[in-house]
């Protein structure tokens, strides 16, 4: 598979929310500006063809409207499946009605979009689209109830995704299960609510796999490029690899 780093920043950070491109076409997460920052790496949202959404703030979310109305008004003729936690849809409506309350028929966009809206029906799920196997696990973020992590694999190589969480026993899971890990690292320390890069040395200790760092601020950035930690990579955005 290929994986291109969208965004590795967190709110604080110069760089883009955090977001994943895997093989120009699988999106995972679409937080406040994706959907231009992919355009500007080069790619068309018009070819993503299934998002997955691992929580409801913010930064992981706020571009679905945008990534939809762009659909309708510029042709997609594509189904685009939205893979969400529950009420992740009426969220979303919700959004439009605060961002445009003149657009009163979402639902017609919608349509014109070819985007479904498929919610978790349990914590722990299993999906099947096309080549791709998404695993979804609950995670620890903190008091926000419905955060999850994931992996997807094209039956060759599996990634696996954090999402926003501290060190909880899904982690692992999730990092024993993936080739390569994209890891929040939020912090140099971390807490309840996000891991730091002193859970990177804990998990690459535990693993000895390839993590990547991701959801970064400006300080644990520099802290994990000047440590030189073994199978702890720092990405840029734009930064692609091949897994």
């Amino acid at each position: 598979m290929k994986l291109k780093f969208i965004g590795t920043g967190n709110i604080t950070a110069i760089e883009n929310s955090a977001s994943y491109l895997i093989d120009d076409h699988v999106l995972v997460d679409c937080g406040n500006g994706i959907v231009k920052a992919v355009g500007q790496a080069g790619h068309e949202v018009n070819d993503i063809d299934l998002l997955v959404i691992t929580h409801l703030h913010g930064d992981h979310f706020l571009d679905i409207p945008f990534l939809i109305m762009k659909r309708c008004f510029t042709g997609a003729d594509n189904e685009l499946k939205i893979l969400c936690p529950k009420g992740t849809r009426k969220a979303v409506d919700d959004l439009m009605v605060l961002a445009y309350p003149d657009v009163f028929d979402f639902p017609a966009i919608l349509l014109g979009a070819h985007a479904e809206f498929v919610e978790y029906e349990t914590e722990s799920s299993s999906h099947e689209y096309g080549k791709y196997t998404i695993n979804t696990y609950p995670v620890a973020h903190g008091a926000f109830e419905d955060a999850y992590g994931l992996t997807i694999s094209d039956g060759k190589s599996t990634i696996g995704f954090s999402g926003d969480s501290a060190y909880c026993e899904n982690i692992d899971t999730i990092v024993e299960n993936s080739d390569v890990s994209v890891l929040d690292m939020s912090f140099v320390k971390g807490g309840y609510e996000h891991m730091g890069l002193d859970t990177m040395d804990i998990i690459i200790n535990k693993f000895r796999k390839p993590i990547y760092a991701t959801h970064m601020s400006k300080a644990s950035r520099e802290k994990g490029c000047q440590i030189n930690l073994a199978f702890l990579h720092v990405p840029e955005d734009g930064d692609e690899i091949e897994i």
